[in-house]
This record gives C-alpha cells, structure tokens and sequence, in this order.
C-alpha cells in the first residue's frame, strides 16, 4: 500500500518488510510525498534470511522497497534442504505461479536460517520416510528372528543355539 504524504519526508531509522502477498512483484512504491521530496537520512530496511532488500528512490518523491536477491540455499542446510531450496529459487526466478504465491510468501517473510530450514523441511519426504524405513528394519528384524534358536540361560536352558528342530506342515 501506498503512503501519501502532503509534506516532505525526512526519514531516518529502519524499515521492517513484511511481504503480505509476494505474487510475481519485486519492487512496491511504499512512500510517496506530493509536494515536497523526500530525504534521506539514513533510512535502511532489515533483509529476512532468504531475501536481500533494498530500498530504492527513482524519483524525488517516492521511496521504494526492492527485492535485491532470493536465494533459499542458506548455510547450514542439509542435501535435501539445498536440493528443494534450489528448486523453490528456479520458480521463483522464472516466476511464481499463483498456486504457490502463499508459499513464496510465507518463505520470504522468514526471520532466520533455521526458520528457512524447518520450513523446508515440511517440504521434503524425509521425515515420513524415516517412519517407512524405521518399519522396514523392525519387519526384517522380526523376520529374522523367527529363524534362530537362542541361546537360553538359567535352569530353563536344555538346548543351545543350534540345536533346533524345524518342521513344515501342510494339509489338503
């Protein structure tokens, strides 16, 4: 949204963005003065983890916030963060289709890294994957099993490992 102010501004002191709809916009006129330009007195703006902003003033009397760089790839991320964060920043770069607008959203609005990280990783499969393959080792494990004879200890132990008996039964 747009700020009309009928005075010149002196602005001093820090913008905070929050992207409430990013769609396929880079660039937002956040401040516009009618009669006199706007000053700049060292005004600056706070950059979230995946986004570089800047703020721009292509004319005298109008401020700008600019998206200066997207990259989701953060430090500290693992293979698949990086792998989904590369992905998510070739969408964004060829443009942001409007069924993922309110991810894109959420995404540049993250204060920190370890946000950009958690967030990434409700994207990714690996957590359901770790419960598949959990249940896959306690399958093969039980498998197993079935086919040894333990060793047994105390006054119940009248055989050893080894000295089983199997047998198959089938009827018509």
């Amino acid at each position: 949204d747009r700020i009309d102010v009928t005075r010149g501004a002196n602005l001093t002191g820090t913008v905070q963005p929050n992207v409430i709809d990013l769609g396929s916009a880079t660039q937002w006129a956040i401040l516009t003065t009618r009669l006199s330009p706007i000053t700049n007195n060292g005004i600056t703006v706070i950059d979230t983890a995946a986004v570089d902003f800047e703020l721009g003033f292509p004319n005298p009397n109008e401020m700008d916030l600019v998206i200066a760089g997207v990259s989701f790839v953060l430090e500290g991320q693992n293979r698949n963060q990086q792998a989904i964060a590369n992905n998510l920043n070739k969408i964004f770069a060829a443009g942001v289709p409007p069924s993922m607008q309110g991810l894109f959203t959420a995404l540049v609005n993250l204060p920190t890294a370890g946000a950009v990280a958690a967030a990434l990783d409700q994207l990714s499969p690996e957590i359901y994957l770790d419960t598949e393959i959990a249940t896959l080792f306690s399958a093969q494990n039980f498998t197993d099993s079935l086919m040894t004879c333990p060793v047994r200890d105390g006054p119940a132990a009248f055989i050893k490992e080894g000295q089983c008996v199997w047998a198959r039964l089938g009827g018509p």
